[in-house]
């Protein structure tokens, strides 16, 4: 059996582990296929909705999945539909089921627009996206459509079906195994590849800018601007880095100062527009006639000018403008892959220093990360039920953490790693987030989708660190596997449920943890035990029957959008729902009084814990000194003398450090250390 087969075996027995426990293989399978999508940065959230049905003049219709929330930034609609198969043996998947599976969802798309899909059950995912394609089709530019498959796809398909549908451009997206198993032995996110002599003649005239020196090369272009719409009609907003995406689809893709300048004053726009910083980590350079020309970009991002390039696209659909005479300025930074990860958040950062992108939006490079991946490492669980050995929970602080950590490991080792760190109890950064803000009662956030739900996450995590990190310490990430414990338990007690036909399980499950929560912090000073779920390692069957009775309370309140709101979907999405679910007569049963503690010995750990936290950081503090060694700290004093940056204590203490043999500095100094090696490496210290 070779990789990828080992691959579809171990994708496999996930889904169908998963399904055992209540559910469907096909909507288990599109789960964990959409979930390695996001990981991907193909998607940023998806809405299940198992659909198979005949259709107008008979049609196959399909459907398993849906995304409408890029159209306000790209104009785009994202369909998924699954080629589940199941078998023990890999099969492949020609170019002529690759076909129909694409017709049958164009199909649904087709019925949906004209009408004929107005009498669709209301309570159904796969309703809303009809309503909403026969109430939007006008704005819709493109639709992406991803066909997720165990299968393989045949080596005979050389070009991928071409599609259409009224003016909307299709682009078809197979993911098979062969695919899922690349992408995740990558790190999970497919680099996008440009040749940019598709979209200018020869290539994109350049200005090398690099410095003597630099780790990295720059350039300086200025772009057509009917260019930079065009790459973005191509590859939408998987051109913009994360961060940037996040906060373009929070804020909304159109600016009206822009769109003032590209229709009033087009001849103007290179004036008044800051342009665009962007990073690549390649770029193929031709030089002809002594100009410099790029003709290809590797892993193409960018970090900054999100809301222009949105801005520009949209004004073009419109036919508010043809950009004629629209000029943008490019500074491309081309960094190596392996400085990629550290490099580009930070390039990101400080071009958007400028603007209205909070710390919150970069929040996937904070300490915070790395503390919960320091204790994870080292903090072992007590033993699962009917297991006679211990495991540890694995936060997955970079993506693609859990299968590189493996990638040298001989079998035997492997093995035991998996032993260790099962793969039910990987913790993801966007996971965490939808795990606390389920608690927090934030369901409506959570049910935007992973990313805005993990800007809202880190928009409340951040300050309280900078406020005091010592709260963020091994108990924390313990009631943090207790939340997802709990959520997993409450994924699979719906799944079962008699009431539960698929669809809309993501928004069921955050609307019954919150309800929960707001019925415990209802009860007089009382919170829930989340330690006593770390001890069990699982979810008290005593506890079943509530999770039950709650959940359908919290699915008849979702299910049930007034007329005002569009769809389910939409109306989840809203504090509204939270507000009629909040305001429901349910109420806490006498079986989970021994898993609530008092506020007051709450209080009394948490301060424990703390404590315990601030001598694990004067330890960290000292051992990190130390470790750098005296022969560091002389080097940063002989590079700051001639430039003077560091005041007289700061200067005073590193002299200690880097004369005194031996010499051992105070919790207090140390702390100034820090700050002042801080100093040197922001004025270009290494």
């Amino acid at each position: 059996m070779n990789e990828i087969e080992q691959y579809r075996v171990d994708f496999l027995e996930d889904v169908k582990a998963t399904a055992a426990l209540g559910g469907f293989s096909q909507e288990m399978f599109v789960d964990k296929a959409s979930r390695k999508l996001i990981d991907a940065e193909e998607l940023t959230d998806c809405t299940q909705c198992y659909f198979r049905e005949k259709g107008h003049r008979r049609r196959e219709l399909a459907i398993d999945g849906f995304l409408l929330e890029d159209v306000d930034v790209d104009a785009s609609v994202t369909l998924v539909i699954a080629d589940y198969r199941g078998g023990e043996k890999m099969e492949v998947l020609t170019g002529s089921q690759l076909s129909n599976l694409c017709d049958r969802a164009l199909n649904f798309v087709e019925d949906a627009v004209n009408g004929h899909l107005q009498d669709l059950e209301p309570s159904r995912p796969y309703s809303d996206l009809a309503e909403w394609l026969f109430a939007n089709h006008g704005r819709i530019s493109s639709l992406r459509l991803y066909v997720v498959t165990d299968a393989a796809l045949s080596a005979q398909v050389k070009e991928l079906p071409e599609k259409s549908f009224a003016k909307a451009r299709i682009d078809i997206h197979v993911w098979d195994m062969i695919r899922f198993a690349r992408s995740e032995a990558s790190g999970g996110r497919e680099p996008i590849e440009i040749d940019l002599t598709k979209f200018v003649p020869g290539g994109l005239v350049a200005l090398k800018a690099t410095q003597l020196g630099a780790d990295y090369e720059a350039y300086l272009c200025a772009v057509p601007g009917a260019v930079l719409a065009d790459l973005y009609d191509a590859y939408g907003s998987r051109l913009l880095e994360g961060n940037v995406r996040s906060f373009l689809s929070v804020r909304g893709g159109v600016n009206k100062g822009i769109r003032k300048t590209i229709i009033g004053e087009p001849h103007r726009f290179f004036a008044y527009n800051n342009g665009v910083a962007a990073t690549a980590t390649s770029a193929t350079v031709s030089r002809v006639h002594g100009v410099e020309r790029i003709i290809g970009l590797k892993d193409f991002q960018i970090v900054n000018g999100g809301q222009t390039t949105a801005s520009l696209f949209t004004a073009r659909r419109k036919g508010e403008s043809n950009l004629d005479n629209i000029f943008v300025q490019i500074k491309l930074s081309v960094v190596t892959p392996d400085q990629a990860a550290e490099l580009i958040p930070e390039i990101s950062r400080y071009a958007n220093s400028q603007n209205k992108v909070s710390d919150a939006d970069f929040f996937a490079n904070h300490p915070f990360h790395r503390r919960m991946e320091e204790i994870s490492r080292r903090v072992w669980a007590p033993p699962a039920p009917g297991a006679s050995f211990q495991t540890r929970w694995y936060y997955e602080r970079a993506r693609g953490q859990y299968l590189n950590e493996q990638v040298k490991l001989s079998a035997g080792k492997k093995k035991t790693f998996q032993l260790q760190h099962p793969k039910g109890q990987v913790i993801t950064k966007t996971d965490l987030a939808k795990f606390h803000n389920s608690w927090h009662r934030l369901p409506d956030v959570v049910s935007l989708g992973a990313q805005k739900n993990f800007v809202r996450f880190a928009e409340a995590v951040a300050p309280e660190w900078e406020a005091s990190d010592e709260g963020f310490n091994e108990r924390w990430f313990r009631q943090a596997v207790g939340k997802a414990i709990l959520f997993h338990a409450v994924e699979n007690i719906v799944s079962q449920q008699s009431w539960y036909e698929g669809g809309y399980r993501a928004n069921i499950v955050t609307y019954t943890i919150a309800l929960l929560s707001h019925l415990v912090a209802s009860a007089h000073r009382k919170i829930f035990d989340f330690e006593a779920l770390w001890k069990l390692q699982s979810f008290p069957s005593v506890l079943v029957p509530m999770v039950e009775e709650l959940s359908k309370v919290a699915f008849d309140v979702i299910t049930s959008p007034p007329e005002s709101s569009a769809n389910v979907t939409e109306w989840c999405k809203k504090p509204a729902c939270w507000k009629a679910l909040s305001s429901t007569s349910a109420r806490l049963p006498k079986a989970i009084v021994p898993f609530l503690r008092d506020l007051e010995e709450e209080a009394e750990m948490r301060t424990e814990a703390k404590k315990g936290q601030n001598l694990d950081n004067k330890l960290a503090r000292l051992t990190y000194i130390t470790k750098r060694g005296q022969e560091y700290w002389a080097r940063a004093i002989e590079w700051n003398g001639p430039r003077n940056i560091l005041p007289p204590k700061e200067k005073a203490i590193l002299q200690l450090l880097a004369t005194r043999r031996g010499f051992v500095p105070t919790d207090l100094q140390a702390v100034v250390v820090l700050q002042a090696e801080n100093l040197l490496i922001d004025e270009g210290f290494k």
